[in-house]
């Protein structure tokens, strides 16, 4: 069981054993967020030129500006592998058919040095999506403090800190 399986049952009761559609439901969740305007849809088949269609994870439809995006979405957190170039490959037989205006792969593990490179010639953008990890504030400054002593009315004196401290 996926990690993406349990966060989503805290919020969503899903009746479904299928691997992987909890992780395509967080998706979907989070495109709505980040595109509020637009119908985001889980789940559909997309009829391509060859009249064949793909089930696609989920679509994105901008209102107002036509827009159309195609997910595929890969939740190998059980797995703990990479998405391999077989995988952009397929999906870029799918987005070749149904010309849409983005096309993405999404992931919680990442991608192999091929698929990306593939992905990249073929317009496909490769996404990360996962848990945040305390790993994820390395290098970043995580709090700032400012002090202002006024040891007089007429004598403020400030001091800035600014600096990394562990969560």
């Amino acid at each position: 069981m996926s990690r993406y399986d349990d966060l989503l049952g805290r919020y969503h009761q899903i009746a479904t054993t299928k691997q992987g559609i909890r992780y395509e439901i967080l998706a979907a969740i989070v495109c709505k967020t980040l595109e509020e305007k637009g119908v985001v849809i889980h789940d559909v088949a997309v009829r391509g030129e060859s009249g064949v269609k793909h089930q696609i994870d989920v679509t994105i439809e901008t209102a107002g500006k036509k827009r159309r995006c195609l997910i595929e979405c890969k939740d190998f957190d059980t797995r703990s592998a990479k998405v391999g170039l077989g995988t952009v490959r397929n999906f870029e037989s799918a987005v070749r058919d149904t010309a849409p205006d983005e096309a993405w792969i999404v992931t919680c593990i990442g991608f192999t040095r091929d698929a990306l490179k593939f992905a990249k010639a073929k317009g496909i953008t490769p996404v990360v999506m996962r848990l945040f990890e305390d790993s994820d504030l390395a290098g970043r400054i995580v709090r700032s403090v400012v002090n202002m002593h006024v040891p007089s009315p007429g004598d403020p004196v400030l001091s800035l800190f600014v600096g990394r401290q562990r969560a």
